[in-house]
């Protein structure tokens, strides 16, 4: 059973040291339980202090960690079940911004789908809107004639404010 000395030197350990450093599989529960003792009643507030200071500690390791890290890296040595999990989430998001910033605006027009586009008569005077497929149309006098995304022209002929051409 833990007791406060073994949270305390947990505490001293991964503060020192630049690395995770060991600690038992069962190591968060047993200080959430060591916590909740009754006899520990007063002492609880700096416990769980203490606890969230090591949590804190050893995630931000894990950040650092992630950071230096190439895709298919494994968890850190000494990281805990529910400490892998959380690596393992910050390699996926990490992966997915790298890639999203990384890839060129031309990789990017490439994969973007090309809307189909619609030929109708706008039958209403209508200020200038953002299309279905981002980019800016009008404004629109009554009668222009204009090339629209499909689902846009769409929208304007259900609501009577355009007619196919």
């Amino acid at each position: 059973m833990m007791n406060y000395d073994d949270l305390a030197s947990a505490y001293r350990t991964e503060k020192s040291s630049p690395e995770l450093t060991p600690l038992s599989d069962g190591f968060y529960e047993e200080a959430k339980a060591l916590c909740n003792l009754p006899e520990a009643a007063e002492y609880k507030d700096s416990m769980q202090k203490t606890l969230e200071e090591i949590f804190g500690l050893r995630v931000n390791k894990l950040i650092h960690y992630a950071g230096r890290a190439t895709a298919g890296d494994h968890p850190p040595k000494n990281s805990l079940k529910l400490e892998a999990d959380l690596y393992g989430s910050l390699m996926d998001s990490i992966s997915a911004a790298k890639r999203s910033i990384l890839e060129s605006s031309s990789q990017k027009k490439a994969q973007a789908p090309v809307p189909d586009m619609v030929s109708v008569k706008l039958l209403h005077a209508l200020p200038a809107m953002v299309g279905a497929d981002s980019a800016d149309y009008g404004p629109f006098k009554a009668d222009d004639q204009a090339e629209l995304p499909k689902e846009t022209a769409l929208l304007l002929i259900d609501r009577g404010m355009a007619e196919l051409i």
